[in-house]
């Protein structure tokens, strides 16, 4: 006799079946938490799963000078559309950077057009996503890794377009930030180092 208790649907449709382990050695017990009715989760459901996951890694160069409003990171920008529009989008990546001395600069995620991840708002202050900020020793030779970590509604199921951009808003300074590159580079296998900087946006059903 096989230890099974189904329960069939009072509509009349389908039927649920509980049934022990086959071997006397793997008793299993199954407890229902004493909390609000909920719906239980099986292997095959996706709440939680990564439904797809791109990633760009810029290995070349960039720069920003004198520049307040942020500008695109090239290379460092995905197009991705959602199974879902109950989707989240979790951003992550890096940033290689190094700035000069005396200057003020930031990184953004941009998301179709407007900036995310980013503080309140806080009087004259700059707000970005990450950064260094306001270096005033001299780090001629330094690079520095700037995370990238935010996650987002889909909100929709289109298109949608996110790309990391940078600023350095000391205007009239002449100051450089760079990516990927030290704001000396020099062409030498002790002080010129290059390193690469990436974008990866995973789609996660909600």
């Amino acid at each position: 006799m096989t230890a099974k208790i189904k329960l069939n649907s009072a509509s009349g449709g389908g039927s649920f079946s509980l049934q022990a382990p086959s071997s006397s050695s793997n008793n299993r017990v199954f407890t229902i938490p004493d909390e609000a009715d909920a719906t239980l989760l099986t292997s095959n459901t996706s709440t939680g799963k990564i439904l797809q996951l791109k990633s760009v890694i810029k290995t070349d160069t960039a720069s920003v000078t004198d520049n307040a409003t942020p500008q695109d990171i090239s290379g460092l920008s995905i197009s991705i559309t959602p199974a879902s529009s109950s989707s989240k989008f979790y951003i992550t990546g890096k940033v290689q950077c190094s700035v000069q001395q005396n200057a003020a600069h930031a990184i953004f995620i941009n998301v179709n057009g407007s900036l995310v991840g980013q503080p309140s708002a806080s009087q004259n202050r700059t707000v970005a996503h990450g950064g260094l900020g306001y270096i005033s020793t001299g780090q001629q030779y330094a690079l520095y890794c700037v995370a990238i970590d935010h996650l987002i509604d889909a909100t929709n199921a289109n298109a949608h377009t996110i790309k990391l951009q940078f600023s350095q808003s000391d205007i009239g300074s002449n100051r450089v930030f760079y990516v990927n590159g030290s704001q000396t580079d020099p062409n030498s296998v002790a002080s010129g180092h290059r390193y690469t900087s990436t974008l990866t946006v995973m789609e996660v059903a909600a």
